[in-house]
């Protein structure tokens, strides 16, 4: 059939728009791939993109062998993924919505236009700040994060005034009591038992002293009484009923206006309370408010890394009379008293304003103190050890402790990979045994090795010359819960050590700081300081925040002291990393090991949570240092029918982290910095 003019009009109009469609989808596709390439290398030029850092972060990069800034500029950017630790490209866009309308990428217009114009990347960094504070960086051709990142990290150089975040709290706090105070009052008046607060204040500055005197005299409850106190002197013993509470607090101490309501309520709350205790901040040229110490709940390995308590605490009287006549000091006397408490209790709330914050140099006169009120604690509680700073000048403590030598069974599931590690061919399991043997002091140890069955004869029997026991897993599906439990099951050591293959020991005596722990019988299992091949952190502790574990204050440096010597002292934790932990092995299997139930996700915390359950705590020990080259032998995965499993039985325990506060504290990642919106703003 012959088609019309007006047929064949249509037709080449169609064959025309097609063409000119793809002409226009090319021409697109063109210069997309043109902008791709121009942001590429902006940031390349700005050297604000992290590539170790990324792949870290997004693990699922790293597995699919991708290119790290490729990923970033293609798919990252889009998906709300950050290029460094202090670049929140969703936080940038919801603060500048002109920027989200252009559909730039964040970074790189930070790099281009923000840095100019005063754009903060991140809650945690000032560009204005770090500019008015640092006036080389003009000089240095980087822009303000990138010099900090880069430089100014190094150089302790801050990313953003200390207080600004604070002093939102701040502000917030005062509202609060103002509206509350009619109620506060109320509650005061119906209290079933008003406690009696005796307040002895330490120190000779007249001056001082009478602005601690009268932080005590603006309390907004009644029920006090003030003393002086000298711990260089014979004190009077101290009557049962001389007083409910005692507080000693150092001159230039402040008492918050609430913290004796606060100590009175805690006790009307839980009437077996011995002692009570609230959270710190520093008074910055004595009057503003900053440097906040928002505490852990009762920690009682803490307080031998630095006293934590000290003026924050109140004590009851029958507690503080078994303690006061022999202390010669408030760090003395917390120890002292601690020992003798049943209940010690910790209310979430700023209580004392201090001269001195914690985190402060100290004098040589109060290291000398602290460092005999230590080794007064280790006579007392029938150890053996040596006291010295962890920082030296600063009031922290590294307790080191002879401990016993059982036989330690290292447990090492494997999978037989050879990795390739900084350009290495290296046998992961061989070189984990290797390094043990080579750099560790303590020596009475078994290898129990957990493989699949596929090492292969000559490795195996390799390692069976030295000594090593093996048991063989023999499940197709992966199950790291029931190979630890493989190994605990054939370990003869009285100490389980459990470690993964890709570890190697950075510190000889690593395995005696983890033992020396255990001579405390409250402990229950105990993790060490694991660091990056590139020396910055993996592991000083994990977190339980908004449900789920977390890992703080990673990829910080080496030598980071962490938050009031987090990092750098032994600490308590909600968990700590089954990459390198230590139990007991009677304990271990009290609680029923590993939880097969989990094979893959979540094991190891909730191995610590049954520790917790059971009335033990679990430990960081930060002189016990390894390298971990974290999932070498296998690529990190989440199961989510086992992380359902892990929130259902540990539903309880994962509403509030009782070392960590996620209400006042950054999360996600948990840095310890102080929360720029606290959810109570």
């Amino acid at each position: 059939m012959l088609k019309t003019k007006a047929g064949k009009l249509a037709e080449l109009l169609r064959g025309k728009s097609r063409s000119s469609f793809g002409r226009n989808v090319n021409a697109v596709r063109k210069r997309i791939l043109q902008s791709l390439k121009s942001d590429t290398k902006i940031l390349l030029r700005s050297q604000l993109f992290d590539a170790t850092w990324y792949l870290r972060r997004y693990p699922d990069v790293a597995a699919a062998r991708l290119d790290p800034l490729t990923h970033y500029v293609r798919h990252g950017a889009r998906e709300g993924r950050n290029p460094n630790p202090l670049f929140d490209g969703d936080w940038y866009l919801d603060s500048y919505p002109d920027v989200a309308a252009a559909g730039i990428n964040p970074l790189v217009h930070y790099a281009q236009y923000g840095d100019l114009e005063g754009r903060d990347p991140h809650p945690s960094f000032s560009t204005r700040y770090y500019l008015e504070q640092n006036p080389d960086v003009a000089t240095s051709g980087l822009n303000a994060l990138a010099h900090f990142l880069l430089a100014g990290t190094g150089a302790g150089r801050r990313a953003f005034h200390p207080n600004a975040h604070y002093s939102k709290h701040v502000l917030k706090e005062s509202q609060q009591l103002a509206i509350e105070l009619p109620d506060i009052i109320q509650h005061i008046e119906t209290m079933l038992f008003r406690p009696m607060f005796r307040v002895f204040i330490d120190g000779r500055d007249d001056a001082a002293r009478a602005g601690t005197l009268a932080s005590v005299k603006r309390q907004v409850y009644g029920g006090w009484s003030i003393g002086d106190l000298d711990w260089s002197r014979e004190r009077t013993a101290l009557e049962a009923d001389d007083a409910g509470y005692i507080i000693c607090l150092r001159v230039g101490d402040v008492l918050n206006e609430r913290a004796l309501y606060e100590f009175a309520n805690a006790v009307n709350a839980d009437p077996m309370a011995d002692i009570v205790y609230g959270d710190e901040d520093f008074l910055e040229n004595g009057v503003t408010r900053a440097r906040p110490f928002y505490k852990p709940d009762w920690s009682p390995d803490t307080l031998e890394s630095l006293n934590y308590l000290e003026s924050t605490a109140c004590v009851s009287a029958a507690i503080a009379a078994v303690a006061w006549s022999d202390a010669r000091g408030s760090y003395d006397f917390m120890l002292r008293a601690t020992e003798a408490a049943s209940r010690v209790v910790h209310v979430r709330s700023i209580v004392c304003h201090r001269r001195r914050s914690a985190d402060d140099p100290a004098s040589m006169e109060d290291n000398a103190a602290d460092i005999r009120a230590l080794t007064g604690r280790l006579m007392r509680t029938g150890r053996t050890g040596s006291v010295t700073p962890a920082i030296e000048g600063y009031a922290c403590y590294d307790v080191t402790v002879k401990s016993s030598t059982p036989l330690v069974s290292v447990i090492i599931p494997t999978a037989g990979q050879v990795a390739e590690i900084n350009g290495r061919r290296v046998d992961l399991i061989t070189n984990c045994i290797d390094s043990i043997e080579r750099v560790s002091s303590y020596k009475n140890l078994e290898f129990v090795i957990v493989d699949n069955g596929d090492l292969g004869g000559d490795r195996c029997a390799a390692l069976r010359a030295r000594g090593c026991k093996f048991i063989t897993f023999t499940e197709k599906k992966f199950n790291v819960s029931k190979k630890l439990n493989l190994g605990a099951s054939i370990a003869s050591g009285e100490m389980l050590l459990l470690l993964n293959d890709d570890i190697e020991p950075h510190a000889a005596d690593w395995i005696e700081r983890l033992l020396e722990h255990f001579e405390k019988p409250h402990v229950g299992v105990v993790g060490a300081k694991l660091l990056y091949p590139d020396m910055t952190l993996q592991h000083v502790g994990v977190a339980t925040n908004q449900g789920n574990p977390e890992h703080l204050r990673r990829m910080h440096p080496a030598d980071d002291r962490g938050y009031f010597f987090s990092s750098c002292t032994a600490r308590d934790f909600s968990a700590v990393t089954g990459a390198c932990m230590m139990a007991r092995a009677d304990v271990y299997r009290r609680v029923g090991g590993y939880t097969e139930a989990l094979a893959i996700s979540y094991n190891d915390v909730d191995f610590c949570f049954k520790i917790r359950e059971a009335g033990l705590t679990a430990v960081f020990a930060p002189r016990a240092q390894l390298i971990h080259f974290e999932s070498q032998s296998r690529s990190p995965v989440l199961d989510l029918a086992e992380s359902e499993y892990f929130h259902a039985r540990w539903a309880h325990m994962l509403t509030s982290d009782p070392y960590y506060n996620e209400e006042s504290l950054e999360v996600l990642p948990g840095s310890f910095e102080v929360k720029h919106n606290p959810r109570w703003l």
